[in-house]
């Protein structure tokens, strides 16, 4: 069969292919890439589709068992990946061998990132930027909780259709709720560093905190704050009973205009 004739096959099992798609998805949120080998065969231990997913992501190759490997070897495939520009930790995990190395590679092969941060941080001084920081998050999780609330009180109105398709709505809300929640966190994580990236202060500017949703009441104390409203308890009149006006008939039958201004 020549290249030209070659069929594309989906050989993966369905965890796998999720897999692969989750990875592709999740791919833009990530700022480094860290892809385990076995160092006794560390290129068959490599996934094929690693190139393709990772996007040219700076990335870690931490070469494990290295207690069971050639050290020889070993020494000889850490080149091999360092001149393909790769960041290259040796380490045995089930001993602990090499690990306490591994925040420190991450640091250094994030360091122009890290470093733009820490001039931005000089820049507004640490005292604000901990403070933008926290207005910052609160903001970006005020937004997305209350996206969220919306989203939910969608599916809670049309997750009763899953019922017409043999599955239970309970087991289908409970998994579709945990996937969305899942991808909020995902997204205030991504949007919460963008801003922080981002953002840009006027000199001499405040950074305030606001509250982004209005119509929330707020918890307050003895501040001299309004305190929380109480909910007013208002009795339904059934059709079957007593009219309250005392005219002595059932109040679908009674006309007084005190209770029956509709």
């Amino acid at each position: 069969m020549t290249p030209e004739n070659k069929l594309n096959i989906q050989w993966y099992p369905g965890h796998m292919a999720k897999t692969r798609r989750m990875i592709a998805e999740q791919m833009g949120h990530m700022d480094a890439v860290c892809e385990i080998l076995d160092a006794r065969i560390p290129l068959s231990s490599r996934n094929p589709d690693v190139e393709e997913l990772t996007k040219q992501k700076p990335r870690l190759i931490v070469l494990n068992r290295i207690d069971l490997a050639d050290p020889a070897a070993t020494r000889q495939w850490t080149a091999y990946f360092l001149g393909k520009g790769f960041a290259v930790l040796e380490a045995d995990a089930k001993a602990g061998q090499g690990t306490g190395r591994f925040p420190a590679a991450v640091r250094e092969l994030l360091s122009e990132k890290l470093a733009a941060y820490a001039a931005k941080e000089q820049e507004i001084t640490p005292p604000i930027m901990r403070e933008l920081e926290r207005v910052i998050m609160l903001r970006v999780v005020d937004e997305y909780w209350m996206d969220h609330i919306d989203a939910m009180d969608d599916l809670k109105q049309g997750i009763r259709l899953q019922a017409y398709g043999n599955t239970d709505p309970v087991i289908a809300y409970k998994q579709e709720s945990l996937s969305m929640f899942e991808e909020m966190v995902s997204a205030i994580q991504d949007e919460t560093v963008r801003r922080l990236y981002s953002v840009r202060l006027k000199k001499d500017e405040e950074v305030k905190r606001e509250r982004v949703a209005k119509g929330m009441v707020e918890n307050v104390g003895g501040d001299g704050t309004k305190p929380k409203k109480q909910p007013v308890k208002v009795n339904k009149i059934g059709r079957n009973d007593p009219c309250p006006c005392g005219s002595g008939l059932k109040w679908k039958k009674c006309s007084c205009p005190e209770y029956h201004q509709s």
